[in-house]
């Protein structure tokens, strides 16, 4: 009991020192040093992986204090946004298992997983969005001020500066909070493939080309696309970004379809690396993933693709 307390606390502080020296690197102008922010959740997911659910709750709890210490209630409301909430309740929903007809384990799936993670990123959405439009200028407008003193910071000819503004202001709400979520996934598989390559993890790595999103997700989806079309003003803004949040559950069901794909190649590792770098350059293609994970929400391709190969 002593070693989870002491280990769960160490993850906590580590996670806490992390945020805090991205947080100071960046207000400096090292944006690489800033990206110890997106990391501060790793250490989180690592002490629920590998000490048990409740083990991100402590570890949550134990950086939360640190940092509000150092930074104020400002910075723990950022902390608790970027890292200790997500992290706490995804991490110990992950170690959720039950007993199966054959006397196995069945570990909580990853679809109901990015089901929660769609939750959270709802939720953030929603108060981020509360928040911006308590202000004089409202929610668009706020976010066009922001956009425009983010522009002439850098600088920006005319032109430029109206491009800029032009492409993300009717989206960045939603991207990024979208953003923020992947960020969620990609230090949970971190602290996954750390854990498995010390031989730490308590469950096994999820079937990533096994994931199957819960119905909800689409009809919330559609939901939202629906009211983005119907209303104009404040109310249809804030249901375009949402879309943005929901679409986040089916680009990572898009990827599960390309990793079932790559699994059917001989060279399949190769194929992942390449297409994960022609993702990073382009970022267009993680529409695509989008729509090729809604597909497979409606159509059924792995199944489809498992029924020709037993035939």
């Amino acid at each position: 009991m002593h070693r989870f307390w002491l280990l769960a606390g160490a993850a906590g502080l580590v996670s806490a020192s992390a945020f805090r020296i991205g947080v100071v690197a960046g207000l400096g102008g090292s944006y690489p040093g800033f990206m110890l922010v997106y990391l501060s959740p790793a250490p989180l997911f690592a002490a629920a992986l590998g000490l048990g659910g409740s083990a991100s709750i402590v570890a949550a709890a134990a950086g939360a204090v640190p940092v509000v210490l150092t930074g104020g209630i400002p910075a723990g409301l950022g902390y608790a946004a970027l890292a200790a909430v997500p992290a706490a309740i995804l991490g110990r929903q992950a170690m959720l298992s039950r007993s199966n007809a054959e006397g196995g384990v069945e570990w909580y799936p990853p679809g109901a997983l990015a089901g929660w993670l769609c939750g959270i990123g709802a939720v953030a959405f929603t108060l981020l969005c509360a928040l911006l439009a308590s202000e004089p200028a409202g929610l668009s407008g706020t976010v066009h001020e922001m956009l425009t003193e983010l522009a002439g910071r850098m600088q920006f000819a005319e032109d430029d500066r109206q491009l800029f503004i032009g492409i993300l202001h009717p989206v960045l709400p939603g991207t990024a909070v979208a953003f923020l979520m992947l960020v969620q996934v990609v230090n949970g598989a971190l602290a996954q493939w750390l854990l498995s390559v010390a031989n730490r993890a308590i469950r096994p790595a999820p079937d990533f080309g096994a994931l199957e999103l819960p119905g909800w997700i689409a009809t919330a989806g559609a939901a939202a696309a629906l009211a983005a079309v119907v209303l104009g003003g404040e109310f249809g803004y804030f249901a375009r970004n949402l879309v943005i949040v929901a679409a986040v559950p089916f680009f990572l069901q898009g990827l599960s379809v390309v990793h079932v794909l790559a699994r059917r190649t001989g060279g399949g590792a190769m194929i992942l690396a390449v297409f994960y770098v022609t993702l990073i350059v382009l970022g267009w293609v993680a529409v695509v993933l989008v729509l090729l994970g809604l597909v497979e929400q409606i159509v059924g391709l792995r199944r489809r693709m498992n029924s020709v190969n037993r035939t």
